[in-house]
């Protein structure tokens, strides 16, 4: 697996470096926001370990840089920080998963094996057709009546999750169970910006489905 690391202190990238070479993965080290970003576009890389304070340009602006551009290889925020927001800010713009300094190496080589699956995780079907709505699991695009759309990785897989259980409502913790898994400091207002979002680009194709609450159980995707 070929790993992008963007770490500006020189310890720590040394450290990631070594134990994930000792795991057998290919690992390129940009020190900076501004190398990363541009290595980054190049999307060669199975995961990006992003530190969030770089000089030149932060993790969080890489990140969203990064997923403007489209890119959708899966990235882990690296961080000295612990605060929730912190958290929330990055899994919101994009990021796959979160992990804190200092950090165990059982637990860094584990997570970057995770998410290295997510990245296939939405290629099972062809293309789903719903009403009006066509989806494509493998290119992440929605589209309705000629006009097309991409979708970030974790939105498609929420939309994946509610086709295949067209009108059958699912739980804030199934969806989360089953997009982000293990992470447990993901939380309910995470799922529902990405859902806000999601909700925003099915309006804007001006499809008939719409994503519905059904209080005190879930959402589903309903046929207007």
């Amino acid at each position: 697996m070929k790993i992008l690391l963007v770490e500006d202190e020189e310890n720590i990238a040394m450290l990631v470096e070594n134990i994930l070479k000792k795991e057998g993965h290919q690992v390129e080290i940009a020190t900076n926001g501004a190398d990363g970003l541009e290595l980054g576009l190049m999307d060669i890389h199975d995961v990006i370990l992003l530190d969030v304070n770089l000089p030149e340009m932060n993790g969080f602006d890489v990140l969203d840089r990064l997923r403007r551009a489209k890119i959708q290889t899966p990235i882990m925020m690296l961080t000295a920080y612990s605060q929730t927001s912190d958290k929330v800010r990055g899994l919101t713009s994009g990021a796959d998963d979160y992990l804190t300094k200092p950090f165990d190496r059982e637990e860094l080589v584990a997570r970057v094996e995770a998410i290295s699956r997510r990245g296939g995780t939405v290629q099972v079907d062809d293309v789903f057709k719903i009403s009006s709505i066509e989806f494509n699991p493998k290119m992440l695009t929605i589209s309705a009546d000629g006009e097309q759309m991409h979708l970030p990785l974790k939105e498609a897989q929420i939309l994946e999750l509610l086709i295949k259980k067209k009108e059958v409502p699912l739980s804030s913790d199934h969806l989360i169970e089953r997009v982000w898994d293990y992470d447990d400091y993901v939380s309910d207002e995470v799922l529902r910006q990405h859902i806000s979002r999601l909700r925003k680009k099915i309006k804007q194709l001006d499809s008939n489905i719409e994503i519905k609450v059904v209080r005190k159980i879930g959402y589903l995707l309903k046929t207007k």
